[in-house]
């Protein structure tokens, strides 16, 4: 146990050095930056060095938000920023029509004065709806927040990248971007074209020096729920139990950091469970199922859609990615 205790204790110092060390200097921009994930992800990315740039609709939560950051890297209200500013500000709506937010990556690289080296996809919005009473309206502007938004973004900021030669594009998923539940179809089918999308564009730039890594977290306790929309278009304006009780963006944000340090194509991050799929093995998760989670998901994935989905819905509404247990259960019977 001791040894097992300071063996995880050096790794994560040495983990610690390296985020510091890769990401010093470096230029990321996070979309949905005024709470939540993307809050947790601006104070962690200063606190490893970066020059943030901040963008959500509100500018006052994102004023906020930068003056955590500021704080966080021990700069107080009083000190003089203008030479050390840690993060500014780019408010703007993912709902915009494509061609407007793709100009938002020169008013991104003015900020600054440089390319962006990190592009975090992190701003989206969720639903809450069958299919059969959703109206295609709200289809369609789930998709372009959730989808259309990210690959602007991406393209805007791509040319930049390439010309330095390296870069990095960090993708917020969600587990249900692997395996859709049911009343979030829109929410699904926007997170699947994601994936679908950034597998085959890491392809397309692995060799020019730009990375790609594609988170999927489970449930994490933010607004994610309450901002959702109906399938009028309204707001959820609930908070679900099961986001209540999830992982603190914090957490996340920290296992975020240090997938992207250490290059990983995908990572799914549930609780205190790190799941890593077909994409990349890195079996060094700490977690004694994530190994066979591995080569087994495509088997996992199709034995919960026929067997589980049916007749445990509900409960697989509440916690359906704590898969380990439900497929452990299962398989014994």
């Amino acid at each position: 146990g001791g040894t097992f205790f300071l063996q995880s204790w050096h790794d994560a110092q040495k983990l610690k050095k390296r985020r510091s060390t890769s990401l010093r200097g470096k230029v990321v921009w996070i979309t949905g930056a005024s709470s939540g994930i993307g809050r947790a992800l601006a104070i962690e990315f200063a606190k490893a060095g970066a020059k943030l740039i901040l963008s959500a609709r509100k500018i006052e939560a994102l004023n906020l938000v930068a003056s955590e950051c500021s704080t966080a890297v021990g700069l107080s209200d009083k000190t003089d920023k203008s030479s050390l500013q840690v993060a500014r500000v780019l408010p703007f709506d993912l709902a915009e029509p494509m061609l407007e937010i793709r100009k938002h990556g020169v008013e991104a690289e003015e900020l600054w004065n440089a390319p962006v080296d990190i592009l975090v996809n992190n701003g989206g919005i969720s639903s809450r709806s069958a299919a059969e009473h959703t109206t295609l309206e709200v289809d369609k502007r789930v998709m372009d927040i959730d989808y259309f938004a990210p690959v602007a973004l991406t393209k805007a900021v791509l040319p930049g990248m390439l010309t330095k030669g390296e870069g990095c594009i960090v993708v917020i998923s969600s587990v249900q971007g692997r395996l859709a539940i049911p009343f979030r179809t829109s929410y699904a089918a926007a997170k699947h074209a994601l994936h679908g999308f950034f597998e085959a564009f890491r392809a397309e730039v692995a060799d020019r020096g730009v990375k790609v890594t594609i988170v999927c977290p489970g449930y994490v306790s933010t607004n994610l729920s309450m901002n959702a929309v109906t399938g009028s278009g309204d707001a959820h304006a609930k908070l679900d139990e099961a986001t209540a009780k999830g992982m603190r963006p914090e957490a996340l944000a920290s296992k975020i950091l240090d997938a992207v340090v250490m290059g990983k194509d995908e990572v799914c991050v549930c609780a205190d469970i790190v799941l890593v799929p077909f994409s990349s093995v890195h079996s060094d998760t700490g977690h004694p199922f994530s190994f066979i989670i591995h080569h087994l998901w495509r088997d996992v994935h199709m034995f919960l859609r026929r067997r589980l989905l049916p007749a445990f819905s509900s409960a697989l509404r509440c916690q359906y990615f704590e898969i380990i247990h439900f497929w452990h259960q299962m398989r014994e019977r």
